[in-house]
C-alpha cells in the first residue's frame, strides 16, 4: 500500500473496538469507538462533525464494544443512520446541514439491534432485541411497527433493489418482508445461528443476472446457505443450497459477493475460498489460498477489482479482475505487532483503504492513485504520487521526464505548451515547465469550485460552476497576473451553463447544457463561431489539437464529430459504450481513438471524400483493466498503469506501420500497404506499393486515392498499372478545384450512383455538368471539422548534518537540539526523507541520554527497520537487554533477538521467534533450557530444529513415551548412537525384533544374530541384513534354518551365499512345487550342469503326471536346452490334442513359441507346423462367424488331411469339412470327404441331421461340378507364387509365416501384427474378426480395433527376425 493518509488514535475513539462506514460517494467516513460519540471525517482525515451519543438505556455486556451497534448510509441521499448501542432510538444525520433527527422506538424497553436502508432510500428498517421490526418511511416521516417477525433478537437485515427486506435472527429463522406493505413474503428456518447476511445476483448460464434475488447467509460459522427468490414463481426456493467446507478450513469469519456472481468465503484460519453461485459450478472451489494466520474481516472494491482480507495486524490484497486470482504482495499492510484489526473497508472509488482495530485505532491508507492527467501534443502529465506529477514525452521514449513536486493532492490538472496547472476545489497552482523541472509561477484561489482547467501558451481557461474564466497564466513581469485581465465566458447576457472547456493554440472552445458549442479567439475572447446541437445538452468536448475538428458527447451519451468550419455534425458508428476518453492522434489530424471500459475504438474522419465528409470505424481492440489511456501518437496509445507507470499500446490498425528499419518495412510491405490505405495515408501506400509492384496493389491505390479525391496520386497509380484510358480521363479533370464538381466526375468515371453524381454536380460551380452527364447517359427525366518548484532552503540540511556529527562524538543533548532545529526549519516544505532522518536522530539521542521510555515510543512511531536496528544496538550497549531484544525483533533480526531472550531466560518471548531462527546453536540452547524446565515436548521440537536427532530419540523413549517416532527417526537418520539407545529400550520392552533391527543399524551384527537366534527372530534378522550381509552371514543364517528343519528358508540363504548345490539339495528335500520351482530358477541362474542333472533326476523319479513334463520343459529352458524344451512342449501338446483339448494344446505351443522368440531362439519347424494345424482348427469358428466359408473350408481341409492327429473328433471334423466345402462351392472336395464319412467305421457316428444329406451327396454326385483352383500367393522371401494354404515355399524352401486371422500365407500388402502377441495377421481380416469377437484368435487377448496398424516394411522386419534367430542357433 502506498502511504498512510490519516489515522485516528484511541485518545479520540476510546480503547475498545472501532467500527466505521464510508459514505456511498466516498466523501465522508463515519467512525465510532467505545467512547459515546460518533466522529465524521472527510477523505483527508479532517474532522467534519461530531455527534454526541447518550448513555445506553440497556447496559452492554461488552465494555470494549463500539458505541454504535450499526452505521448505515443511505445510497440515495448520503444520510447516515446511527444506531447507538443499548438504546431504543435511531439517529439520522444529514451531511448538508449536520442536522440530527431522532427516531424513537415504538417498542418500549426494546433496544434496536439491526437496521438497513432500502436501495431507493425510501425506507429505513430497524430490528429489535425481541424480534420486532420498525419500518420508517423517509418520504412520509411515518413509523410502522411490525410485531413478531422473529421470536428472538434480529441480528441482520438487508434490502434488495426491489424493496424486499430479508432479516435473520437468533431464532434461527430468515424472514423476507415486502417493504411498502410490511407483509411477510416468505420465512424459513436454518440449522444454526445466522451471521453475515448478504444479497446479490446469482450466476446463471455463464453470467450473473442483475436481479439481486439471491441471499447468502453464514449459518453457525460452518455452512453457507444460498437462497434464491424468484419473482415469476412462488417465492423463495423450498430448499436453500448449503455449502459445507472441509473441517480443516475452520470456522467462516466473513463472506462476500464479487464480480460475475462469485462468492469469497474467508475462514478464521486465514484461508480464503472462492466459489461460483452457478448451480453447475457451486460444488467446485474456483480458487483457494491461505493469506493470513487469522482472518477477521474482508471487503471488496468494485472500482479497483480487489478484495482486502484482514486479520491479526495484517491486511492482504487479492486482485480479482481476471480469471486468475492472485495476491498483490506489494500492497500488503502490516500494522504494529500489538494491534488486532477489527474491520476493513474501501472508499467507493477504491482509492482509500481503511482499517480499524480492537484497541481504538483507525488508519486510512492510499490504495490507488487518483486518475488525474492531461496531455498536450505528445506530452502527458499524470500523477505519480500524491504529491508529485510527471510530464513525459511519448514520442521521445529515452528522454527523461519532468517531475514537479506539489503541495497538495490535485483533483484536476491541465497541461499547455510551457505550463502546467494543478488544483483542487477552488485553488489552482500554475507552473512553468522547462526541461526536467517545473517552477511555480503563481497560485490563485477562485470564488467558486474549479472542475477543469485548460492551457495554451499564455492563456488559462477554468470551468467554475457553469462558467469559464479566462486569464493570462503569467503577468507581464512574471508571477500572478492582475485580476483586471479576467474574462468570463459566455459574455454577459448569454444564459448558458457551461459543461466543458478546451483550449487550442488559437481558440477557446466551450460547450453548454443548452447544446451550444462556442469558439472564441484565445487572444481577446471574441466569439468566432457558435453551433447549437439539436440533440440537447453537451456534456463533454474533445477538440483536435489544432481545433479544426472536435468530438463531443451529448447528454444521451452519444458521440459526434463536429466540423466548426461548416458546422457539420457526424455521428460515430459502431460505438455503444460509455466513453471514458477521446484521443486525437497527434501525428494524424483525421484519426482518433475512443476509449471505454471494454477497450479502444479507432476511427478515421474524412473531411473530403467521394461520399463527402464521413467518419469510418476502423477497429476495436481490448485494453487491460490496469491501463488508463492518456493520449495517442502515431498509432501508439500511451497508458497509465495502476502502479503509476506508463505503458504504450500499439493499435492493431497501425501495427505494421511501426517498423523502424528498412528490412522490417520491406518484410511486411503488404500489411503496411493495407493499413496505410485504410488510414488514408496515401504517401505511405505509395512507398509500400513500390516494394510490392503488383497490379492489385496499384489498382487498390488508385481507387483509394479517388475515394479521397487525390487525383495526382490516382494518376501515378494508374500509370504504374498501365490503365491508359483511366489516365487520359483523369488528366482531363486534374485541373478542377471545385470538390463537388471533381467528385461528380470521379463518380462517373467509376460508374457509381448517377443520382449522387448529379447532386454533386448541382452543388458545384458548374451545375450544367449534371445536364451534360444526363444527356450523355440519355437520362432525360432526372436532375443533381505550465509550475515552478521552490528550491529548498539549506538550513534544514545543515542542521541535520551538524546533529549527526555531534551524535557521533557523544554530545547527545546538543545533537538532539540540532535535529529538532532541522525539523522546525523545514517550515512546511515537504521533504519526508529529511524529516524522517531527523526524527530518527532525535530518537537515538533520547535513548543515549537514558530516557528509554520516550526513546522507545519515538522509535516505534517512526517504524523504520534501520532505526530499530540502531536503537537495539544502543539499548544493548546500555544493558537494557529486554528492550534491545524487542527492537531486534522489530528490525527483523530474529536470531539476535532470540539470543538475548534466551540469555535473559525469557523463554516465553523467545518461543515465537524460534520458527524464524536458523541457527542450530540457538535452537540447541533453547532445547536444553526447555528440557531443564521439564517441557520435554517443546524441547524435542527444538532439538529437532537444531538437528540433534539423537536427543530427540532420547526424549521420545525416556520422557515422551513415543517409541514410534523414535523408530522413524533412527530409521531415517541411521544414527549409531540413537540405534544403541533404542536397542537397550527394545530389550527392556522385550521387543526383540526391534532390538535386532537397531543392533544391525548400530553395526552390532554378531550381537543381533545372537538375539535373533535366541528369540526366534531370525526372519527379522535375515530380512534386514539382506542388503548388507556377507556370504559368511548368509551361511550362518542358512545353518540356523537347516538345523531347525526349515529347508526352504535354508535353501534361500545358501543360494544367497552362492552355495547353489546345497540350495538345490535342500529345495528338493522340501519337495513342494514352490521349492522345485526355486530349484529350477537356481539352475537357470547358474547354468550349472550338475545341479541341472540333479533336479532332472528328481523330477523323473519323484514327479508324476503332467507336472513331470512341465518341469522337464522349464528345466530344459533353464539349462539352455531349447531343442529338448521344444520337444517336451510338442509332446505335452500332442497328449492334450489326442485327448481332444485342442485349445490347451494350442496355447501350450503358442506359449513355447513366444518364450523361444523372447530368447531370440529359432522356433523348430515341426513346432510351427503343429501350431499352424491346431490354429487352423481353432480358427474355423471365427471364420464362420464372419461368413468367410471359403477360408473356413480351406482350414478344415488342412485339418482333415491330418485327421489321424484328431482321433477324438474324426467324424465331427469330417462332417464340418463336408458342410463348409459345400457352402464354399468346393463340391468335389466335399464329395471326397462325404464318401469317407460313409465308410462303415464312421457311418453310424454321423449326426442324424446331416446323415441323409451326406448319403444323398454320395449317391448322386454332381459329376460335372467344377471346383475353383486355390488362389496363388507370392512367397514374401522369393516372390514365387504358391497355393495360399501351403506354408512352405517350393522354391526357397523357407517356412512362410501364416496369417493368424486366415491361417493362410501372410501377404505383404496387408501385413499387420496383433498389438498383444506381435503375431502376423492380415489387417483386413483381423479387423473383421475383432469387430465380431474383440479377441485375438492366436493369443485370445482383448484387442481394440483402432490399435491394429499395418507393418511399414514387413519383409525387412521378417528377414531381420529370421537372421537374428538363425544367428543365435537353432533349437
Amino acid at each position: 500500500m502506498r502511504k498512510e493518509v490519516f489515522s485516528v488514535s484511541e485518545d479520540t475513539l476510546g480503547p475498545g473496538r472501532v467500527t466505521f462506514q464510508w459514505s456511498p460517494k466516498g466523501t465522508y467516513l463515519a467512525v465510532a469507538g467505545s467512547k459515546r460519540k460518533l466522529c465524521i471525517y472527510d477523505r483527508n482525515g479532517r474532522i467534519y462533525d461530531e455527534v454526541s451519543l447518550p448513555q445506553p438505556e440497556i447496559p452492554t455486556q461488552d465494555p470494549s464494544a463500539p458505541s454504535c451497534a450499526a452505521l448505515v448510509w443511505d445510497a440515495a441521499s448520503d444520510q447516515l443512520a446511527i444506531m447507538p448501542s443499548g438504546n431504543t432510538f435511531v439517529l439520522i444525520w444529514s451531511p448538508s446541514d449536520k442536522d440530527v433527527t431522532k427516531i424513537e422506538s415504538e417498542f418500549k424497553t426494546q433496544e434496536f439491534t439491526a437496521m438497513a436502508w432500502s436501495k431507493s432510500g425510501a425506507y429505513l428498517a430497524m430490528g429489535t432485541g425481541k424480534g420486532n421490526l420498525l419500518m420508517y418511511s423517509m418520504r412520509e416521516r411515518r413509523k410502522t411497527p411490525y410485531v413478531g417477525k422473529h421470536t428472538r433478537r434480529i441480528t441482520h437485515a438487508v434490502w434488495n433493489k426491489d424493496d424486499l427486506l430479508a432479516t435473520a435472527g437468533l431464532d434461527q429463522a430468515v424472514c423476507v418482508t415486502e417493504g411498502s406493505s410490511g407483509e411477510t413474503v416468505r420465512s424459513f428456518k436454518v440449522s444454526g445461528e445466522p451471521f453475515d447476511l448478504c444479497v446479490s445476483d446469482k450466476k446463471d448460464d455463464g453470467y450473473a443476472r442483475h436481479d439481486e434475488n439471491t441471499y447468502s447467509l453464514n449459518v453457525g460459522r460452518r455452512t453457507l446457505y444460498i437462497m434464491q427468490y424468484m419473482h415469476d414463481q412462488e417465492g423463495m426456493v423450498e430448499k436453500p443450497m448449503e455449502l459445507a467446507f472441509l473441517e480443516s478450513y475452520g470456522s467462516i469469519a466473513k463472506h462476500l459477493w464479487f464480480g460475475d456472481g462469485y462468492i469469497l468465503v474467508g475462514f478464521r484460519t486465514g484461508k480464503v475460498v472462492v466459489v461460483s453461485s452457478h448451480s453447475r459450478e457451486i460444488a467446485e472451489e474456483v480458487h483457494q489460498a491461505t493469506l493470513l494466520d487469522v482472518l477477521t474481516d474482508a471487503a471488496y472494491s468494485q472500482a479497483q477489482g480487489r478484495i482486502a482480507v484482514a486479520g491479526s495486524n495484517s491486511v492482504r490484497i487479492m486482485d480479482v479482475t481476471g480469471s486468475e486470482y492472485s495476491e498483490v504482495k506489494s500492497d500488503a499492510i502490516d500494522l504494529d505487532p500489538g494491534l488486532q484489526i477489527e474491520q476493513v473497508g474501501w472508499s467507493r472509488d477504491g482509492q482509500i483503504l481503511t482499517v480499524s482495530t480492537t484497541t481504538g485505532q483507525l488508519v486510512s491508507f492510499l490504495a490507488a492513485l487518483p486518475v488525474v492527467f492531461d496531455s498536450h501534443h505528445t506530452r502527458v502529465m499524470y500523477l505519480t504520487s500524491v504529491l508529485e506529477v510527471t510530464i513525459a514525452d511519448m514520442s521521445a521514449t529515452r528522454a527523461a521526464p519532468a517531475k514537479i513536486d506539489i503541495e497538495a493532492e490535485p483533483a484536476f490538472c491541465g497541461l499547455g505548451p510551457s505550463h502546467a496547472a494543478l488544483g483542487m476545489n477552488n485553488a489552482v497552482a500554475f507552473y512553468r515547465v522547462s526541461g526536467r523541472a517545473g517552477a511555480k509561477v503563481s497560485q490563485r484561489s477562485y470564488m467558486g469550485s474549479v472542475s477543469h482547467v485548460a492551457l495554451n501558451e499564455a492563456t488559462a481557461a477554468l470551468l467554475i460552476e457553469g462558467r469559464v474564466l479566462v486569464h493570462p497564466i503569467e503577468g507581464p513581469g512574471g508571477g500572478r497576473p492582475d485580476d483586471e485581465a479576467d474574462v468570463w465566458l459566455p459574455p454577459p447576457g448569454q444564459a448558458q451553463s457551461i459543461t466543458g472547456v478546451a483550449v487550442t493554440e488559437n481558440f477557446i472552445v466551450t460547450s453548454s447544457r443548452e447544446g451550444v458549442i462556442a469558439y472564441y479567439l484565445a487572444d481577446d475572447c471574441s466569439p468566432v463561431n457558435e453551433y447549437r446541437h439539436d440533440g440537447g445538452a453537451i456534456s463533454r468536448i474533445f477538440p483536435q489539437p489544432a481545433g479544426s475538428r472536435m468530438v463531443f458527447e451529448d447528454d444521451k451519451a452519444q458521440l459526434h464529430v463536429f466540423n466548426p468550419v461548416n458546422d457539420q455534425v457526424l455521428p460515430l458508428p459502431g460505438f455503444n459504450g460509455r466513453c471514458e476518453n477521446v484521443m486525437w492522434d497527434v501525428a494524424d489530424p483525421n484519426c482518433f481513438v475512443v476509449a471505454d471500459a471494454a477497450g479502444l475504438y479507432v476511427y478515421l474522419h474524412y473531411p473530403v471524400s467521394l461520399q463527402g465528409a464521413k467518419v469510418e470505424f476502423l477497429s476495436k481492440q481490448p485494453l487491460q483493466a490496469s491501463h488508463t489511456p492518456l493520449l495517442c501518437f502515431n498509432g501508439s496509445v500511451g497508458c497509465r498503469l495502476k502502479s503509476g507507470a506508463l505503458d504504450t499500446v500499439v493499435l492493431d490498425t497501425h501495427r505494421a506501420l511501426q517498423a523502424v528499419d528498412a528490412a522490417a518495412a520491406k518484410g511486411n510491405a503488404a500489411k503496411r500497404f493495407q493499413q496505410a490505405l485504410r488510414l488514408g495515408r496515401l504517401r505511405a501506400c505509395w512507398e509500400a506499393a513500390l516494394v510490392l509492384r503488383t497490379p492489385d496493389v496499384w489498382s487498390s491505390l488508385g481507387l483509394g486515392s479517388l475515394e479521397q479525391l487525390d487525383v495526382d496520386m490516382a494518376l501515378a497509380a494508374y500509370r504504374m498499372l498501365g490503365d491508359a484510358s483511366m489516365v487520359l480521363s483523369l488528366e482531363t479533370i486534374r485541373h478542377i478545384e471545385d470538390k463537388n464538381l471533381l467528385a461528380g466526375h470521379v463518380m462517373v468515371l467509376l460508374e457509381r450512383d448517377t443520382a449522387a453524381a448529379q447532386e454533386l454536380f448541382l452543388r458545384s460551380s458548374l451545375p450544367r455538368a449534371a445536364l451534360e452527364m444526363r444527356k450523355d447517359l440519355k437520362h432525360w427525366s432526372e436532375a443533381l471539422t505550465l509550475a515552478e518548484q521552490l528550491d529548498p532552503e539549506s538550513i534544514p540540511v545543515i542542521c541535520k548534518e551538524h546533529a549527526a556529527s555531534l551524535e557521533m562524538t557523544g554530545e547527545y543533548n546538543k545533537a538532539k537540539s540540532h535535529y529538532q532545529q532541522a525539523i522546525d526549519s523545514l517550515m512546511g516544505m515537504l521533504n519526508m526523507e529529511l524529516e524522517q532522518s531527523c526524527r530518527s536522530g532525535i530518537a537515538r539521542c533520547t535513548l543515549q541520554l537514558g530516557d528509554i521510555r520516550q526513546g522507545r515510543s519515538q522509535v516505534i512511531n517512526i517504524n523504520s527497520p534501520q532505526l530499530y536496528k540502531e536503537a537495539a544496538q544502543i539499548l544493548e550497549s546500555l544493558q537494557q537487554l529486554t528492550e534491545a531484544a524487542e527492537m531486534y525483533e522489530r528490525a527483523g533480526q530474529y536470531e539476535r533477538a532470540a539470543s538475548i531472550y534466551i540469555q535473559c531466560k525469557n523463554f516465553s518471548a523467545a518461543a515465537p521467534l524460534m520458527a524464524k531462527v536458523s541457527s542450530s546453536k540457538l535452537h540447541l540452547q533453547f532445547a536444553k533450557a526447555k528440557e531443564a524446565e521439564g517441557r520435554y515436548a517443546e524441547a524435542a521440537v527444538a532439538y529437532e530444529a537444531a538437528g540433534d536427532m539423537d536427543s530427540v530419540v532420547r526424549l521420545s523413549i525416556d520422557r515422551l513415551n513415543a517409541p514410534t517416532k523414535a523408530y522413524a527417526i533412527v530409521r531415517r537418520t541411521r544414527s549409531v548412537e540413537a540405534a544403541a539407545l533404542l536397542t537397550r529400550w527394545c530389550l527392556q520392552a522385550q521387543d526383540f525384533a526391534g532390538a535386532v533391527e537397531f543392533l544391525l543399524l548400530a553395526g552390532q551384527m554378531d550381537q543381533a544374530f545372537d538375539i535373533a537366534q535366541g528369540h526366534s527372530e531370525m526372519d527379522t534378522f535375515a530380512r534386514i541384513v539382506q542388503s548388507q550381509a556377507r556370504p559368511v552371514d548368509y551361511k550362518r543364517i542358512a545353518e540356523y534354518y537347516e538345523g531347525r528343519g526349515e529347508y526352504d528358508k535354508a535353501g534361500d540363504m545358501w543360494a544367497a551365499s552362492e552355495e547353489d548345490a546345497k540350495a538345490v539339495q535342500l529345495y528338493l528335500k522340501v519337495g513342494k512345487h514352490e521349492a522345485i520351482d526355486k530349484a529350477i530358477k537356481t539352475v537357470e541362474r547358474t547354468r550349472n550342469h550338475t545341479t541341472g542333472v540333479l533336479v532332472l533326476d528328481y523330477v523323473n523319479e519323484e514327479v508324476d503326471g503332467s507336472r513331470k513334463d512341465e518341469y522337464r520343459f522349464k528345466l530344459n529352458i533353464a539349462m539352455g536346452q531349447y531343442a529338448d524344451a521344444a520337444r517336451d512342449a510338442m509332446e505335452m501338446a500332442r497328449l492334450e490334442q489326442e485327448e481332444g483339448n485342442y485349445r490347451v494344446a494350442h496355447d501350450k505351443l503358442f506359449g513355447t513359441v513366444q518364450q523361444l522368440e523372447g530368447l531370440n531362439k529359432a522356433v523348430p519347424t515341426e513346432l510351427m507346423r503343429m501350431l499352424s494345424l491346431l490354429h487352423s482348427y481353432t480358427l474355423v469358428k471365427s471364420l464362420i462367424a464372419v461368413e468367410d466359408h471359403m477360408c473356413a473350408a480351406r482350414m478344415l481341409i488342412r485339418v482333415a488331411r491330418n485327421i489321424s492327429k484328431f482321433p477324438k473328433h474324426v467324424v465331427p471334423i469330417l462332417t464340418s469339412t463336408v458342410i463348409e466345402c459345400h457352402r464354399a462351392g468346393l463340391k468335389k472336395t466335399s464329395y471326397e470327404y462325404a464318401s469317407m464319412l460313409m465308410r462303415p467305421e464312421y457311418r453310424n457316428e454321423v449326426a442324424m441331421k446331416y446323415k441323409k444329406k451326406i448319403e444323398l451327396m454320395v449317391r448322386k454326385p454332381d459329376k460335372e461340378a467344377e471346383e475353383a483352383e486355390e488362389v496363388m500367393t507370392p512367397c514374401p522371401f522369393c516372390e514365387m507364387p504358391g497355393p495360399e494354404t501351403e506354408l512352405q515355399c517350393v522354391s526357397c524352401q523357407n517356412i512362410i509365416p501364416f496369417d493368424l486371422a486366415t491361417g493362410k500365407r501372410i501377404t505383404l500388402a496387408d501385413w499387420s501384427e496383433c498389438p498383444k502377441c506381435n503375431f502376423p495377421a492380415s489387417a483386413r481380416m483381423f479387423i473383421r474378426i475383432l469387430a465380431t469377437e474383440r479377441r485375438c484368435p492366436m493369443c485370445n487377448d482383448e484387442v481394440v480395433v483402432d490399435s491394429v496398424r499395418k507393418v511399414a516394411n514387413p519383409v525387412e522386419a521378417l528377414r531381420a527376425k529370421h537372421e537374428a534367430a538363425s544367428g543365435m542357433g537353432g533349437a
